[in-house]
């Protein structure tokens, strides 16, 4: 089960406190196709965030890269002090991609872990959005979970489509045009304790 963590969520530390959260006129970064409609840039060179979390792997980092406009902007990842990867946005992009990959680690040992962000290369054309770990045998009390429109526990009525636009989460996302289309998952939870959610199917 994966657990999705916004950029704004408090246990992420930004070292030091300078990421930016809002753009040059004071507008909040981060758009409607954004988790949350929010994200974080760094400030500069070296700017690193840190998050420690509970599981046996550790998913996806999943942000989102803005137009292209300087050469070489790069984020690097690295956890428990391991192997460092950099994600370096190509040169001369000229459109956005929401929901962008940038970092998946390998399989990690169960028990705490600490992912380690830093800005590489600072640039205007590279954001952190939100990331995902897999919390299969540890806690999600109080967590936010998120199940992909293409995982195998979620189950279609026949004639639903698939669309691969870069703004849906994970790049897929199902629609249906036909009356009385359904889809269903099934989760289990404590009595009471429970919500789900529906978006960007």
């Amino acid at each position: 089960m994966s657990v999705i963590v916004d950029d704004r969520d408090s246990s992420i530390q930004y070292i030091p406190s300078g990421w930016r959260t809002h753009d040059s006129s004071g507008h909040e970064l981060g758009r409607p196709v954004e988790f949350k409609s929010t994200t974080s840039q760094p400030g500069d060179t070296g700017d690193q965030a840190q998050f420690t979390f509970n599981g046996d792997v550790y998913g996806t980092f999943g942000p989102s890269a803005d137009d292209g406009s300087e050469d070489g902007t790069s984020m690097a990842f690295s956890v428990d002090g391991g192997d460092v990867v950099t994600f370096t946005v190509p040169p001369r992009t000229t459109s956005a991609t929401h929901h962008q990959l940038f970092y998946s680690s390998p399989v990690l040992s169960q028990g705490l872990h600490t992912l380690l962000i830093e800005s590489a290369q600072t640039g205007n054309d590279i954001f952190f959005d939100y990331l995902l770990y897999d919390a299969a045998q540890a806690s999600t009390a109080g967590k936010t979970l998120f199940v992909d429109d293409n995982e195998s526990g979620v189950e279609y009525s026949p004639g639903w489509q698939l669309n691969t636009s870069e703004s849906c989460f994970m790049h897929t996302a199902h629609f249906s045009e036909s009356p009385g289309s359904w889809v269903s998952i099934t989760f289990e939870g404590a009595s009471g304790h429970n919500s789900l959610s529906s978006f960007n199917l």
